[in-house]
């Protein structure tokens, strides 16, 4: 799935990468509660999330599956050895990096009270 790519909507999925990553770093205080095993993700990981974004839509596309997979399997999973962690790591992406993330007033959890820009 392809959409096309706009100002407003890069920086949503900016956004969307960079709250990701604070919510894989604050995971990993609750232990074994939150990953199997733990993983030493780091700031170049999300630096090479948001390089392949802006490699992947270059020419004004947003290759979706391309996209969630390159971050979820490579990019982040790449660290993740333990396949109920990699699960979990690809169901947290997709809240925060899915084309629903784009609409006007998406709220990346129900119980939220500030919608996303």
């Amino acid at each position: 799935v392809s959409t096309q790519s706009t100002g407003a909507d890069w920086c949503k999925i900016v956004f969307g990468i960079c709250f990701f990553h604070a919510v894989v770093l604050e995971r990993r205080k609750f232990g074994p509660l939150a990953f199997n095993i733990p993983y030493e993700f780091a700031d170049s990981d999300r630096e090479c999330a948001i390089d392949n974004f802006k490699l992947f839509t270059a020419d004004g596309e947003l290759p979706w599956d391309a996209l969630q997979f390159i971050t979820a399997e490579i990019t982040y999973g790449g660290r993740v050895t333990d396949a109920w962690d990699q699960r979990v790591l690809k169901v947290v992406l997709e809240r925060f990096f899915q084309p629903a993330s784009l609409e006007p007033g998406y709220l990346y959890c129900s119980s939220a009270l500030i919608p996303l820009l």
